[in-house]
């Protein structure tokens, strides 16, 4: 690297100097990067011009033409995370340290990796000088606390900087007593939820933490009197997930927390087996596939925002590509890279978002790549995803440990003492497979149109048939907040409005009851029953037209008794209501990570809602009662009540339909008022057996159909029978067409 831009690195701090070094670091052929700005208060009732509109409509039309989308398609190698570490400022902590306490094992993964690429003995020096301090650090921790709660990241990190150092020759006999005192200890003193019990059990983060530090201590020093004891520990736990080959989490934060540590034990353990074998496969391939075209990363469950983990999911994928030499999980690798290249100035801004997502993480990405394996683009269907199920235990103790050995089987040898062999967060997976996730994926270029849906039915969130991100032409449409429990995320919501007689325990189960995915649209038929803590039964249909438009339709079977709400609901930052219509313009000025704004393309989301009678579409200000929605505050509710006579369920039904478009095509058909419908929108036909949209521009019609009656229809001179069909028209002339029948 040329050294006056090292000098104007380290010594500037605009954003304009900013700009240029990352260009020269980064960005090859350079790629501007607008930055965000985000658009004044919502507009609740239509207009036809608006400067916010007129502003992204331009920004829009900046778009490069060639792929619709500003996210950069730079070739990825093992200098290009170095240059990402250089661009971080990490390197500068070398300077001091002896001052990072605590962080110090997280901060300096950037410097032990600038020895390995230089060979710099300062490097070496400087990890060793942390290493001191961080120990001392522990030890007052444990004399002040009785105990350290550093079950993740620390222990891991560790033991990579004794095998990197190690290997290089750079440690001497007191170094390696340190590091031997260091490690002992805090194997020793560990309580990984800073509560008196330890050696806890499960496939969650903290239990797999503690087994993962306990086993390399094990393994490193196996001298020691607590050897034995900690292998068998390490070894136990670690089948607690392993004989499933899946986690617990069903959330984009714990879940990497936990695969994390587990999978730098396989590295520095060369445990190939965790990266080969075939029961891996459908984990790995998960991480691929729930990541949006563009590089981005859709966040569901427990998170912090938009695309975290960015950066532990690249190091884990370089790692299986390099293992098994698949090179569509070093594509999927090189796509999150790009992204993050694109968002590079807003990460730096906040040192969580440039430290722990992305930096320290992709240390570990630049030890694992292997550039030899060529990426390969994985295939561009749609797909439902699956995964073990997570189920809990009873909180008691003894319960908690009698369910862990009906799931993990006679050899569990749970720890009989009271202060051991808890289960972490009394969470368990089990041996039978569920519905995870529905990926509606155009393609694999950068501007497709992507969409994915949540079908878990258990665990956080709670969101089956919920939509938890869109995207299209690089920008995200729909994005989810953090949550625990229930989530409200662009589904049906049902809730009962009386007290009902008596409570009753249900467990929702998810069954797809039709899939069909073709080069044009991809169709899916899925129902949840014991819907919303209810007895209710809710059914959504989508009709997926790759690179146009998503036609959701929703069944609802109310219980026989009590009064009920029933509201369709989509979430977003910003919307503007089109008049004449259920309906409205929505887009999202700046997706958030850890509170911190990201740039995002300026591309809209129309949220049309069929006309049924009886429901009322409001645009509420949620985060007004729930802070926690701040980031997507807006909620567009389609709702309407139902009260059943206690004879017979009852059936609702609603749909919806949701088309990205530019700024510049706010209403499709003109201004308001003009053609059937202000949205461009005319339903056909909709009646219980069947529904027909037909969608106008210019003049281009397209006709979805969804019609699990299989009643026979005219519409614009076309007939079907078709369960699912599709129909493009110019000038009256059908010139697209894609039917599938039950």
């Amino acid at each position: 690297m040329n050294r006056s831009i090292r000098l104007a690195a380290a010594k500037t701090s605009t954003i304009l100097c900013a700009v240029a070094a990352i260009t020269s670091l980064l960005l090859s052929g350079g790629i501007a990067v607008a930055q965000v700005k985000p658009s004044p208060a919502v507009v609740q009732a239509g207009s036809t011009e608006s400067s916010v509109h007129l502003d992204r409509a331009a920004e829009f039309r900046r778009l490069r033409p060639d792929v619709n989308s500003p996210i950069p398609d730079l070739k990825i190698t093992k200098a290009t995370y170095y240059r990402w570490l250089e661009f971080s400022r990490h390197f500068e902590y070398a300077r001091s340290p002896a001052n990072h306490g605590q962080y110090g094992p997280r901060h300096f993964l950037p410097v032990l990796v600038h020895f390995v690429h230089t060979r710099d003995p300062a490097s070496a020096t400087a990890c060793l000088t942390m290493l001191r301090s961080y120990d001392m650090w522990l030890r007052k921790q444990v004399a002040d606390e009785g105990w350290h709660y550093h079950f993740c990241q620390e222990p891991a990190y560790i033991a990579v900087y004794q095998q990197v150092l190690s290997r290089a020759g750079r440690l001497s006999d007191a170094d390696k007593a340190m590091l031997r005192d260091l490690y002992l200890f805090m194997a020793r003193n560990i309580h990984a939820w800073a509560t008196p019990e330890t050696f806890w059990r499960g496939p969650m983060h903290r239990a797999q933490g503690e087994g993962v530090l306990k086993g390399l201590a094990a393994g490193l020093y196996p001298d020691v009197p607590e050897s034995a004891e900690w292998g068998r520990y390490a070894a136990r736990v670690y089948d607690d997930w392993w004989q499933f080959r899946d986690l617990a989490p069903n959330d984009s934060n714990y879940f990497l927390a936990a695969l994390q540590p587990l999978a730098i034990r396989a590295m520095l353990r060369n445990d190939d087996a965790f990266f080969t074998d075939p029961g891996m496969k459908p984990l790995w391939d998960r991480l691929v596939d729930e990541m949006a075209p563009d590089g981005s990363l859709p966040p569901y469950g427990a998170h912090w925002g938009w695309n975290q983990g960015a950066g532990v999911r690249i190091a884990v994928l370089e790692a299986v590509a390099a293992k098994t030499r698949d090179g569509r999980y070093r594509f999927a690798a090189h796509r999150l890279m790009n992204y993050l290249i694109y968002q590079r100035l807003q990460y730096r801004q906040n040192h969580m978002l440039i430290g722990p997502d992305t930096t320290e993480p992709l240390s570990l990405a630049y030890l694992w790549t292997d550039d030899s394996v060529k990426p390969v683009a994985p295939d561009s269907g749609s797909r439902i995803l699956t995964r073990r199920e997570t189920i809990r235990v009873p909180s008691p103790v003894a319960d908690q440990k009698k369910g862990a050995t009906a799931v993990f089987g006679a050899t569990a040898d749970i720890d009989p003492r009271p202060d051991r062999g808890h289960i972490d967060c009394c969470m368990l997976v089990t041996r039978e497979t569920k519905p995870s996730k529905l990926v509606l994926r155009s393609g694999w270029d950068r501007g497709d149109f992507f969409v994915l849906v949540d079908l878990f039915p258990r665990h956080d969130p709670l969101n089956p048939l919920g939509i938890l991100g869109i995207n299209r032409w690089g920008a995200t449409l729909a994005c989810t907040t953090n949550a625990k429990g229930h989530s409200r995320e662009n589904r049906i919501v049902v809730e009962r409005l009386d007290p009902p007689p008596r409570r009753v325990q249900v467990v929702p189960e998810t069954t797809i009851e039709a899939f069909a995915d073709a080069p044009m649209a991809t169709y899916v038929s899925a129902r949840v029953t014991n819907y919303d803590e209810t007895t209710a039964t809710a059914g959504r249909r989508f009709l997926f037209v790759k690179n146009r438009f998503l036609l959701v339709r929703d069944d609802i079977h109310l219980p026989a008794d009590g009064r009920y709400r029933v509201t369709s609901v989509f979430n977003t930052q910003k919307a503007e209501r089109i008049p004449g219509a259920a309906a409205a313009i929505t887009w999202l000025d700046a997706p958030q990570m850890l509170g911190s704004p990201l740039l995002n393309p300026p591309v809209n989301l129309l949220v049309y809602f069929m006309p049924t009678a009886g429901c009322e579409l409001n645009i509420v200000d949620r985060s007004l009662t729930d802070e926690s929605t701040k980031p997507v505050p807006l909620q567009l509710r389609y709702a309407t009540e139902a009260a059943s006579n206690g004879a017979e369920r009852q059936q609702l039904r609603t749909a919806m339909l949701l088309r990205p478009q530019a700024p510049t095509d706010r209403f499709p058909q003109g201004l308001p008022g003009v053609g059937p419908d202000a949205a461009g929108v005319e339903v056909l036909c909709d009646t219980p057996e069947s529904l027909a949209v037909l969608l106008r521009h210019g003049s281009e019609e397209e006709i979805a159909v969804l019609n699990p009656g299989a009643v026979s229809l005219t519409l614009r001179g076309t007939a079907t029978r078709a369960a699912a069909a599709y129909f493009r028209l110019v000038d009256g002339r059908v010139v697209d067409q894609w039917a599938h029948q039950n």
